[in-house]
């Protein structure tokens, strides 16, 4: 009993610190957050990867933005785990080339699992502030980027 006890106890404990990253799950709760979903694909030995998520996604206003609009994934495809798509268990790095990730730090952003806008490379506070606030405010729905920075720079 205590054999069986002891190893109930190790399954749980490897459950919980799995890596593994269950996205029907998160399709469900941005669906019912009504939130787009931002998922930063990055490497462990990428130095511009530890430079975006040192600087820019590591401001607070950034921060902030991406918690109140995005349910955000941080997938490391370097890491073990994987991401259960669709009812399937596939590789961290699959998963990134399903999506044509080939180059990183890469940053997706879906709405309805839509792939609305790709990220790809380094982007400095200002920039990606940008991107979160264009994407957040659905912008990109009736202008590009480009023309949103223009008018951002014209309401100041």
């Amino acid at each position: 009993m205590q054999k069986i006890k002891l190893l109930l106890l190790i399954l749980l404990s490897l459950n919980l610190y799995s890596s593994d990253i269950n996205f029907d799950d998160i399709i469900l709760k941005s669906k019912k957050q009504n939130k787009q979903i931002m998922v930063f694909f990055h490497m462990e030995h990428c130095g511009w990867c530890h430079k975006m998520i040192n600087d820019s996604l590591s401001d607070k206003t950034i921060k902030k933005i991406i918690k109140d609009k995005f349910i955000f994934v941080d997938i490391d495809v370097e890491t073990s785990g994987n991401v259960i798509y669709q009812n399937k268990s596939i590789e961290k790095i699959d998963f990134a080339r399903k999506y044509k990730v080939w180059f990183y730090p890469t940053t997706l952003i879906f709405e309805d699992m839509e792939l609305i806008q790709r990220v790809r490379g380094y982007r400095n506070k200002t920039k990606f502030l940008n991107i979160v606030l264009y994407l957040s405010s659905k912008s990109y729905k009736t202008m590009t980027l480009k023309e949103y920075i223009v008018n951002s720079e014209f309401d100041k």
